[in-house]
């Protein structure tokens, strides 16, 4: 069996009151995903623009994020991961036209065909509970075929299929 890459997942957290999730067949931003991820911190890992193969989820505490990538689909694992943290997603590194440019994010990995990984990235201490901020984190899962895989949430302005959700920094 030939495994190709399945490229590019993008997380982003962001503090907007804005719809955030996406009907996993259409493609449709709505306001229950925003919602649920307020609750529990998990956006689905989907590929191929509708199959889930896992999730992110994001927690912290007093002084560090933990931005984790689970892959719960057997067929699928992760060989790539990016992940970088702003105050706005102007912070995000883009392109001219709102692409995301993956390879300038702050933290990047190599992985084995692994199913789990965590970024811990120190909180700055100018961000206090509450603060409005955008995660983006991004990986490559391995499959048969080549896809792409994003945190399911809103799309960025540009015309890729990338996408976003919120975030809040919790006590």
């Amino acid at each position: 069996m030939k495994f190709a890459r399945l490229g590019v997942l993008l997380l982003s957290v962001m503090f907007v009151f804005a719809s955030c999730e996406k009907d996993k067949q259409a493609g449709i931003a709505n306001n229950d995903a925003y919602e649920m991820f307020k609750e529990l911190g998990v956006v689905d890992l989907i590929a191929a623009q509708n199959i889930i193969v896992g999730d992110v989820t994001v927690t912290n505490n007093s002084t560090h994020f933990f931005v984790a990538y689970h892959v719960t689909d057997p067929d699928y694992c992760l060989i790539e991961t990016h992940m970088h943290i702003a105050p706005d997603l102007s912070g995000i590194p883009q392109t001219k036209k709102g692409n995301p440019k993956i390879g300038k994010f702050n933290f990047q990995e190599q992985h084995e065909c692994i199913s789990e990984f965590t970024y811990t990235v120190q909180i700055p201490v100018n961000w206090e509970v509450g603060k409005e901020l955008v995660i983006a984190a991004h990986a490559v899962v391995q499959y048969v075929s080549d896809e792409t895989a994003w945190g399911e949430g809103t799309s960025f302005p540009g015309s890729s299929w990338a996408m976003y959700f919120p975030y809040i920094i919790q006590e």
